[in-house]
């Protein structure tokens, strides 16, 4: 019950985290 929802919310800020940093180094590099 409780745990399944931690991993899902887990995984969910992973993803968000690693898409933020993915953001932001094209924007580095694109705005170069």
């Amino acid at each position: 019950g409780s745990e399944n929802k931690v991993t899902i919310t887990d995984a969910i800020l992973s993803f968000l985290v690693e898409l933020i940093l993915c953001f932001s180094v094209a924007l580095t590099f694109g705005g170069l």
